[in-house]
C-alpha cells in the first residue's frame, strides 16, 4: 500500500514537474514570439524610414496630387464612391473602383494638405503592423519547430528590394492594404474553425468585401484561404469548399456596385500595347512564351534583386517564341513547383503551402488567363514573393532535415545546420537592406526615379516618353532660367522622339512633343504634331487644349474659345480649359465672363490656383478691389510662386 502511495505521489510530482516545463515553455515562446515580431516592425521602419521625405511619384500624381477629388478632402468622399478610381483626373473612366483607397486618400489630404510625408508613414505602419500581426498570428499556430523558418520569411519579405515600388509609392497602399486584410481574414478563419463563433465568420466575410473596395485583386483571398484551411487545419475537404463559397456573396455584391457605377463588370475591355506589351505578340503561342519568359523574370528578381525598374513596358521586355531558352526554363521550373505543391498535399508539408500562395498570385497577375492592364510590375508579384520566400525557407528545412524544438533565439545555434541557414539569412537581409534604402532614394520624386532607371530602360518607349514629360513640365510657364530651359527642353525632345522611334504610333508622346515645341516658342512644329495626334484621335480634349493654347499664344483669343469649348465639351471636368477660356476672355476685357470661367475651373477643381490668380486680375480690371486681394491671397496660399 505504501509502495502504491509513493508510486502515485511520485507520478503526481512528475506531472506537476511537466505541468511546470510546459507552462515555461509556452512562456518562453510567447516571449521570443513577441521579440520577433517587434523586431520586424523595427526592421520594416529602419528599412523604408527615408521614403519620409519623397514626394508623389506615378501614378500618385492621377489619384491624389492631381486628383481633384481627392483635393477636396473629406468633402469629396461622396463622389468617391460614385465614379471611377480617376474620375478626379481628367474625367476618366479607367474601368477600376476602389472608393476605399481614395476615401484613405482624401482623409490624409483632409489633414495634411499635399504633405506626402503623412502617406509615405502611413504605407509603412501599415506594412509593419502587417508583418507584426501576420508572424504572430502564424507563430501560434505552427509547431514550435517551424518558428524559425517563419521568423526567416517574414523577415526576408521585409527587407525584400522588390517591394520598394510598394510601399515607397503611395498609389500602392492598395496593395499593402490587400495583403494585410488577407492575413487578418485567414486569422479570423482560423478563430472560426477552433471556436466556432459565428462573429468571427462575419467579420471575415466584411474584412473580405472591404478589401475588395480597396482593390480589385483582394478576390485572391477566395482561392487562398481553402488552401490555408487545408493545409493549417483539420477541416474536410466538402467542409473548407462550403465556407469558401460564403465568400462569393460580397464578390456579387462588389462587382454589382462596380457595375452600376462604372457600367460593366470587368472594366475597360481595350488594353493598349503601351500599356501590355502582351498585345505585340502575334500569335498565341508568342503570347504564352513571353509570359513565361516574364516569369522567369520575377524569379530571377527574388533571388538577384537588380536592376529593379518601375517600368517593364513596349519594349523593354522583348516577345519571344518557346525558341527561347529562358521561356523553356521558365515553364519547366513552374511545372516542377506545380508538382511539388501537389506531392505536398498528401503530408500536408508546409513547403506546399508557400507554392500555391505563389501559383495563386500568379493567377491573377500573369496574364495567362485575362489580359490585365500591364505584362510586369514589381507590384504585381507582392502577394507572389511571400509565397516564393516561403517555399524556399520552409523547402530548405525540410529537404536539409533542420528539426529543432526550442523556441529561444539563442538556441538557434546549438544546431549546426540550423545555425548556417541563420547566418546566411541574416547576411542577405543585412545586403537587401541596404539595397532596399538606396533604392527607396530613387522614389524620391518623377524626375529622380526617370533619370535613374532610364539608362537601365533603353527600350522603353514609356521610359523614354515618362522623361520627356517630366522635363517638358519642369520647364512649364514659369522658369526663368534660359539656359536650365534650352537644355531640359533639348533633352525632352531627345527622349520623345526615341520613345516615338520605338512605338510611332504612340499618341500621348506626339502630343507632348507638340508641347514641348511650344514651350521652346516653335509653336510650327506644336501646331504639327498636336494635329497628328487629332488625326490619330479626334476626341482627343488635351491636344484640342494644347492647340487653341497656339491660338491664345498668337492673340487668336476668339478661335482659342471655340477650340477650348470643344475640349469641354468632351471633357467636362477639364478644369484647365475652363481657367484658359477665362484668360482668353480676359484678354478681350470680357472680365464678369472671365470671372464665370474661372468659378467652373474652381468648383471641378479647388485647389487650382491660376483661376484664383487670374480671377483676381479680372476682379482689379473691374474695380474690386476687395475681391481682387481676396483671390490673390487665395492664390498664393495654394501656390507661392503666383
Amino acid at each position: 500500500m505504501k509502495h502504491q502511495k509513493k508510486i502515485i505521489k511520485k507520478e503526481n510530482n512528475s506531472a506537476q514537474k511537466n505541468s511546470q516545463l510546459n507552462q515555461i515553455q509556452e512562456l518562453d515562446k510567447k516571449k521570443w514570439i513577441a521579440i520577433y515580431s517587434f523586431f520586424l516592425v523595427v526592421v520594416s521602419f529602419i528599412v523604408y524610414w527615408n521614403t519620409l521625405s519623397n514626394g508623389y511619384v506615378l501614378d500618385d500624381f492621377s489619384v491624389i496630387k492631381e486628383n481633384n477629388i481627392v483635393n477636396q478632402g473629406t468633402k469629396g468622399i461622396p463622389l468617391i464612391w460614385k465614379s471611377s478610381y480617376r474620375y478626379g483626373y481628367l474625367n476618366v473612366n479607367d474601368g477600376l473602383y476602389r472608393p476605399l483607397t481614395l476615401t484613405i486618400f482624401a482623409i490624409e489630404w483632409q489633414l495634411f494638405p499635399d504633405k506626402p510625408a503623412f502617406a509615405h508613414f502611413i504605407n509603412i505602419l501599415v506594412f509593419s503592423l502587417s508583418m507584426f500581426f501576420g508572424f504572430r498570428f502564424f507563430a501560434k499556430i505552427i509547431r514550435p519547430e517551424f518558428i524559425a523558418p517563419l521568423f526567416f520569411t517574414f523577415l526576408l519579405f521585409v527587407v525584400h528590394p522588390i517591394h520598394t515600388e510598394v510601399i515607397g509609392n503611395i498609389k500602392s497602399f492598395d496593395e499593402i492594404m490587400c495583403f494585410a486584410l488577407s492575413l487578418l481574414g485567414l486569422g479570423l478563419m482560423y478563430n472560426y474553425h477552433h471556436k466556432q463563433k459565428i462573429y468571427y465568420l462575419f467579420f471575415t466575410v466584411l474584412i473580405f468585401f472591404s478589401s475588395l473596395l480597396f482593390k480589385e485583386s483582394a478576390i485572391l483571398f477566395l482561392a487562398i484561404l481553402p488552401v490555408f484551411l487545408y493545409y493549417f487545419t483539420d477541416q474536410k475537404l466538402i467542409k473548407i469548399i462550403l465556407n469558401t463559397s460564403l465568400f462569393l456573396i460580397p464578390v456579387v455584391i462588389f462587382f454589382a456596385i462596380r457595375k452600376n457605377i462604372l457600367g460593366s463588370y470587368f472594366g475597360l475591355e481595350q488594353v493598349s500595347v503601351i500599356d501590355n506589351l502582351l498585345v505585340a505578340a502575334k500569335t498565341y503561342q508568342e503570347k504564352v512564351a513571353t509570359i513565361f519568359y516574364i516569369l522567369a523574370y520575377y524569379l530571377k528578381l527574388m533571388v538577384a534583386p537588380f536592376p529593379l525598374l518601375y517600368n517593364y513596358s513596349y519594349n523593354q521586355i522583348p516577345i519571344v517564341g518557346f525558341s527561347n531558352i529562358v521561356a523553356i526554363f521558365s515553364v519547366i521550373i513552374h511545372t516542377i513547383l506545380f508538382i511539388l505543391g501537389i506531392l505536398s498535399l498528401k503530408e500536408k508539408k508546409l513547403y506546399g503551402f508557400g507554392i500555391w500562395f505563389m501559383l495563386i498570385g500568379l493567377g491573377l497577375y500573369s496574364n495567362l488567363f485575362a489580359t490585365i492592364g500591364a505584362a510586369m510590375g514589381e507590384r504585381f508579384y507582392y502577394f507572389s514573393s511571400f509565397g516564393v520566400i516561403w517555399f524556399l525557407i520552409f523547402g530548405t528545412f525540410y529537404f536539409i532535415k533542420i528539426s529543432e524544438q526550442k523556441i529561444s533565439f539563442f538556441n538557434w545555434f546549438e544546431n549546426s545546420k540550423l545555425k548556417y541557414v541563420l547566418f546566411f539569412v541574416l547576411a542577405v537581409s543585412v545586403v537587401f537592406s541596404f539595397q532596399v534604402y538606396s533604392r527607396n532614394k530613387d522614389w524620391k520624386n518623377n524626375l529622380t526615379l526617370y533619370k535613374t532607371d532610364m539608362p537601365k530602360s533603353p527600350n522603353s518607349a514609356r521610359s523614354h516618353y515618362y522623361l520627356g514629360n517630366e522635363l517638358v513640365r519642369l520647364v512649364g510657364d514659369t522658369m526663368k532660367n534660359k539656359e536650365l530651359k534650352k537644355d531640359y527642353l533639348e533633352e525632352a525632345e531627345k527622349h520623345l522622339l526615341s520613345s516615338l522611334e520605338i512605338l510611332p504610333n504612340y499618341n500621348d508622346c506626339i502630343t507632348q512633343l507638340g508641347v514641348c515645341y511650344y514651350r521652346g516658342g516653335n509653336y510650327k512644329d506644336a501646331s504639327l504634331y498636336y494635329e497628328k495626334a487629332l488625326k490619330n484621335n479626334p476626341n482627343d480634349a488635351l491636344s484640342i487644349n494644347n492647340l487653341a493654347a497656339i491660338y491664345f499664344a498668337t492673340g487668336k483669343y476668339n478661335q482659342a474659345i471655340e477650340m477650348y469649348k470643344k475640349a469641354i465639351e468632351l471633357n467636362p471636368r477639364f478644369a484647365d480649359a475652363w481657367v484658359n477660356i477665362g484668360s482668353c476672355l480676359g484678354m478681350t476685357q470680357r472680365y464678369q465672363e472671365s470671372i464665370e470661367a474661372f468659378e467652373k475651373a474652381i468648383e471641378i477643381d479647388p485647389s487650382k490656383a491660376k483661376a484664383y490668380f487670374f480671377m483676381s486680375k479680372s476682379y482689379e480690371f473691374l474695380g474690386d478691389s476687395k475681391k481682387a486681394k481676396e483671390f490673390a491671397q487665395q492664390a498664393k496660399q495654394l501656390d507661392s510662386s503666383l
